[in-house]
């Protein structure tokens, strides 16, 4: 084979191996160009021929490969990110981990306190012990929905609110933020007939601060048109920097002040369970008892009333009220069980009269029912 066609032969070869190298990015090519050059110098002996040719394959494969190197080295750094710019986002987070920091640094812990369980709703064996003090100085008869607030961060919170999202059925009667004498006063609305939107909020000039790494507690007494309904109640807490989510917390509201006569005729047993706790949590032992043996008469005596069965009316009647002067209670509530008594339901006449009079009797007994829990287990003052 002439000698300048073998040349332009191998140089073909070594330009087509270092194209198919640049777009493969593999430097195995290396080895083929030394095979080739080894085989022009086998077939052509070491002549001066032999040896221009190899320098040519040589020279011309350095020049390519080192075109492709620049090319490769530009592509390259084309493709990564400034050296100052990979500082900067190991300095600086990027938004998504900044927003994700905000929002845990705050966390909400809420639960129900139940006064007829005298318990919390809670999942865990957790017993809360501050919380059960603090309510039962202030009303261990009424529901109360306890909303704790930790703030993580390294600086306090001292501009702050919280919305609550329930049924319009459920209402908020108290809201008292522990540890301040500020009156909270709830802004309240209805933005679909059947919800109820509760908020308040708290100015930095009111001095309420939610320390830093530290926690602050909000009490809701809870109140409902009926007994044994169940209801949810939603929110979230709102300060200028940072928010976060009140759960949804569900709830059956079982007996309260509001609801004890609705409860006496729909389930008794849960009144007289919740009038136990109530009185038991409110009097020392022996007054607490005589209390509930006036309830219990109440209880017998209504159902009499609403059943039509009055055999035993009048004596149950002089029975209670002999109990409630003992106890010392209001004339009002004493007057009310006399002119009950003094209906004289059972003097032996029937048909339209005595209809007449077990609807007044009803009522009458309705009343007494309010009466006393207004004054017996509403009343604020602890007798011991």
């Amino acid at each position: 084979m002439p000698v300048p066609l073998l040349a332009v032969a191998s140089t073909l070869v070594v330009v087509v191996l270092i194209a198919f190298s640049a777009l493969s990015k593999d430097y195995r090519f290396l080895y083929v160009v030394i095979l080739i050059m080894l085989g022009v110098l086998a077939i052509m002996g070491i002549r001066h021929e032999s040896l221009a040719i190899v320098l040519a394959i040589l020279v011309g494969s350095i020049i390519l490969y080192s075109v492709y190197l620049i090319r490769s080295t530009n592509e390259e750094n084309q493709d990564e990110p400034p050296e100052t710019s990979e500082i900067q986002s190991s300095e600086l987070p990027a938004q998504p981990v900044e927003s994700i920091k905000a929002h845990s640094s705050i966390t909400i812990e809420r639960t129900i306190y139940d006064p007829v369980t005298r318990d919390f709703i809670i999942s865990s064996s957790r017993q809360l012990v501050n919380v059960r003090d603090w309510i039962n100085r202030h009303d261990p008869s009424s529901y109360w929905l306890i909303i704790c607030v930790h703030n993580h961060d390294n600086h306090p919170i001292d501009e702050w609110g919280i919305e609550l999202e329930s049924s319009s059925t459920l209402q908020i009667l108290e809201t008292v933020i522990d540890g301040s004498d500020e009156q909270v006063r709830l802004q309240v609305s209805n933005p679909k007939p059947w919800l109820q939107l509760s908020t308040f909020g708290v100015p930095y000039h009111h001095g309420v601060v939610i320390p830093r790494g530290g926690s602050r507690r909000v009490y809701f007494r809870l109140g409902s048109e009926s007994c044994g309904v169940s209801h949810s109640i939603k929110g979230q807490f709102i300060s200028s920097d940072a928010g976060a989510e009140i759960r949804e917390k569900r709830f059956q509201h079982s007996c309260d002040v509001a609801t004890l006569g609705v409860a006496i005729r729909q389930n008794p047993e849960i009144a007289l369970k919740y009038t136990e706790n109530a009185l038991m949590q409110r009097y020392d032992h022996k007054p607490a008892l005589s209390y509930l043996h006036t309830f219990r008469l109440i209880q017998e005596i209504d159902t009499c009333c609403r059943t039509k069965q009055f055999e035993d009316v009048n004596f149950k009647l002089y029975v209670l009220e002999d109990a409630l002067d003992k106890m010392g209670v209001s004339e009002r509530l004493v007057g009310l069980v006399k002119q009950l008594n003094a209906l004289d339901i059972d003097d032996g006449m029937g048909g339209s009269m005595l209809e007449l009079k077990a609807q007044r009797a009803e009522k009458m007994c309705k009343n007494i029912v309010d009466v006393w829990a207004n004054e017996v287990i509403a009343h604020q003052v602890r007798v011991r």
